[in-house]
């Protein structure tokens, strides 16, 4: 009777769990919606990933408080990463948005965690840590205003 009571719960917990996942958005517009907030979380970690290695660079800052502010940025990333990759697209467009998104995001943790090796003395280029944030921000940005015009936004 117990291992009945055992997996009943269990299942009962899997059903819980499920009803949780996130399902298809339903259309077009809903994917686009969905995408704008990770998009733009994507781009504030950056910019503050670029102001942290512009004033570190400046040496206005500490490198321990740059990298605090970068990991930071890279913890904001990974959460928009997760919340791109669990969308289900309506449709073939929204799937495109969604690869497109999460290419970017990607490039942008990249950049990020870059730019963190870079604050702690692992590479040695600040000009090629600036460029490959700012290579992210603009494809960030481009990002954003596709899903801001499909979205009615």
């Amino acid at each position: 009777m117990q291992t009945i009571r055992s997996r009943a719960g269990l299942l009962l917990s899997v059903a819980l769990l499920a009803g949780c996942a996130v399902g298809s958005t339903g259309t077009r517009v809903d994917d686009a919606r969905a995408l704008v907030d990770p998009v733009a979380q994507a781009s504030s970690a950056v910019q503050t990933a670029q102001l942290s290695v512009r004033l570190l660079g400046d040496e206005d800052v500490t490198a321990p408080v740059a990298d605090t502010a970068l990991l930071d940025s890279i913890r904001v990333l990974a959460e928009a990463a997760d919340a791109v990759v669990t969308l289900v697209p309506a449709d073939p467009t929204g799937s495109r948005w969604q690869d497109d998104a999460l290419e970017a995001v990607q490039s942008a943790q990249v950049a990020v965690a870059g730019a963190r090796a870079w604050a702690n003395g692992a590479t040695t280029s600040e000009e090629a840590t600036a460029a490959a944030l700012d290579d992210s921000a603009a494809t960030l940005d481009a990002m954003s205003a596709t899903l801001e015009q499909a979205s009615g936004t």
